[in-house]
């Protein structure tokens, strides 16, 4: 099992996820190059002189979606909220995903590993990126956050934004996780 890719790996396993080449896809490569030298993929380790960085597998996929929302033409910066997501634990829900069970309850370990975890196990998953509305409760803005489909509960929010003041989402943008993930997941293995 390999542990750590480089950029332009990374940019070879999405490319290749989407049964496209690396040569004939240059944006891929220049969007991953630039989240890494930017410093958007966590952990990177220097492997040479001329300081190239590699990246734990988890990287590849946190890659794969930056590039989707970057081909949107949404600036990394303002997706420092997908980040956030990433690591914050799947435990909002009262429906827990199957994939979260263990002997004695329920195991999160952030939106991010979650979510491949649970496709890896056959499940689907969305990462939901909205611009939330001002209210009484807070200021609003984008919020991201990585979802179980079937525990995507929209009376709950509905509810919630009753109690907040805040006017209806009218802005979302879902990510299919479970199609962005089945090409990457034959080729990048998470350790456990």
């Amino acid at each position: 099992m390999k542990t750590h890719y480089t950029a332009t790996e990374i940019a070879g396993v999405i490319c290749q996820s989407e049964r496209l080449t690396l040569q004939d896809h240059t944006d891929i490569h220049n969007r991953v190059r630039y989240i890494a030298k930017q410093g958007h993929l966590s952990d990177g380790e220097r492997i040479d002189a001329r300081g190239t960085l590699a990246f734990a597998p988890l990287e590849v996929y946190r890659a794969a979606i930056y590039c989707e929302f970057m081909a949107l033409g949404l600036d990394i910066r303002s997706l420092r909220h997908v980040v956030s997501a990433a690591t914050r634990r799947h435990d909002h829900s009262n429906t827990k995903p199957p994939s979260q069970k263990v002997e004695g309850g329920w195991l999160s370990f952030g939106g991010l590993r979650d979510s491949i975890i649970g496709v890896r196990a056959g499940e689907k998953w969305l990462l939901i990126l909205q611009l939330q509305m001002p209210g009484h409760a807070d200021g609003g803005g984008l919020v991201a956050d990585f979802v179980w489909e079937e525990a995507q509960d929209l009376a709950l929010e509905e509810r919630v934004r009753a109690i907040t003041g805040r006017a209806a989402t009218r802005v979302w943008a879902t990510l299919d996780l479970t199609r962005l993930y089945n090409g990457i997941l034959p080729q990048v293995e998470l350790p456990a």
